[in-house]
């Protein structure tokens, strides 16, 4: 899957925290996790999406900080009511 670019998991009643795996699909630019029952901190390691430039996280029970890499995206990062997690 070197080649993925977009990948949707949303609204699929995903329970647990966010899969580390997904911190190796280096080509993705897109990410769907929307409307599930994701718990915990989004992992760091999602860092090193370098090309990841969209990431939907709302409607999840995430918490704790938001690495400070997120900053780095061209558009901002706009937090959702429905996300619990903070800034650093």
């Amino acid at each position: 899957m070197r080649s993925l670019r977009v990948l949707s998991l949303a609204y699929n009643s995903l329970k647990g925290s966010i899969p580390s795996c997904l911190c190796t699909l280096r080509s993705l630019r897109i990410l769907y996790l929307e409307g599930n029952s994701l718990e915990g901190s989004i992992p760091s390691c999602m860092c090193a999406l370098r090309s990841l430039r969209k990431l939907y996280l709302s409607n999840n029970r995430l918490s704790g900080d938001i690495p400070s890499c997120f900053s780095n995206f061209r558009s901002g990062f706009t937090r959702q009511p429905s996300c619990n997690a903070r800034r650093k």
